[in-house]
């Protein structure tokens, strides 16, 4: 199952804090246990434990920013594109499309 790119808006509101915090500490709780299931009982609907902190940058596909609401949100947390490369139609994977971009975060709002 694909989390992340199912719905990254909502990936983003429920994995990261409502703010960047300007110190950027590691994430607590970054990945998933190896062979453990979402749930103790593994039944959807599917809750993971993660836990994300927002980063200085964010190195994405361009892709990404034409997910509803995506570009709004980094910018809405203080974020601004500060490099990209490529080219719009390199790679057969949709979600690969549109050059690498980077964001980096640049002031709190």
């Amino acid at each position: 199952m694909d989390v992340f790119f199912a719905d990254p808006s909502a990936y983003l509101d429920t994995y990261f804090p409502p703010s960047v915090n300007p110190y950027f500490p590691p994430s607590r709780f970054p990945a998933s246990l190896a062979g453990q299931p979402s749930l103790p009982d593994g039944r959807p609907p599917r809750v993971y434990p993660w836990r994300h902190e927002w980063p200085r940058y964010l190195v994405l596909f361009g892709h990404l920013l034409e997910q509803e609401g995506v570009q709004l949100l980094f910018e809405a947390k203080g974020y601004q594109e500060v490099w990209k490369r490529g080219w719009w139609w390199e790679g057969d994977d949709e979600k690969r499309k549109g050059g690498v971009r980077v964001w980096k975060w640049v002031q709190q709002r």
